[in-house]
């Protein structure tokens, strides 16, 4: 699926990916090379195919993986991991609570160069599911009016309001049907149940 499935609550959408220079159990693994590229280079490639993704970020303290990113993947943001974040012993989660306030977004994906066998369409397939949950939520809350003999959903902070943007629906229709399908249903179901479906090209 090339096009962006996107909520209110998942407007955009960034990978992390954390990777350090030095490894205590398998030194330098991050750009051992792996099937004639450096490891890091796999997981790189396989998030920049992902069209739902809007940005790919790695956290490094290498240089050597600093450069090479920006040589063979200039799309990719690189973050200078802060020294007081570099040594062995610092637990992965603390890089993880520093890295979304370097960059903005609404939904992070986190993952390893450690991945090399991950695929694309995996993680699309993923994002692709939230688009079926949120088909799920205008069943349920069609079936919530049917049952307590209200017309039209009122929101609330408890039962808000949902919006999906779809950007270059286009691209989505030609490429997933199935999921154009889903688009589909929630545009011609959604208004009374307050959940609403933006298309864009």
């Amino acid at each position: 699926m090339t096009g962006k499935i996107k909520s209110e609550i998942m407007t955009r959408i960034v990978a992390l990916v954390p990777m350090r220079h030095q490894s205590a159990r398998v030194p330098g693994k991050n750009y051992r090379p792996l099937a004639g590229k450096p490891l890091y280079q796999h997981i790189t490639a396989t998030l920049l195919a992902c069209p739902e993704i809007d940005q790919v970020v790695v956290d490094t303290d290498s240089p050597l993986i600093a450069q090479g990113l920006r040589q063979t993947f200039p799309q990719v943001q690189v973050l200078e991991r802060p020294e007081h974040l570099r040594a062995e012993a610092i637990p992965m989660n603390e890089v993880l609570a520093y890295d979304p306030g370097q960059v903005a977004a609404d939904f992070y994906l986190q993952t390893h160069s450690t991945n090399p066998l991950l695929r694309a369409r995996s993680i699309s397939s993923a994002i692709r599911a939230l688009l079926a949950d949120a088909v799920a939520i205008l069943e349920g809350r069609a079936e919530h009016l049917a049952a307590t003999g209200q017309r039209v959903w009122e929101p609330s902070p408890d039962r808000p309001a949902l919006v999906i943007i779809v950007d270059e629906y286009a691209e989505l229709a030609e490429n997933a049907p199935e999921a154009a399908s889903e688009a589909d249903s929630i545009g011609r179901r959604g208004r009374a149940v307050a959940v609403t479906l933006i298309a864009a090209t």
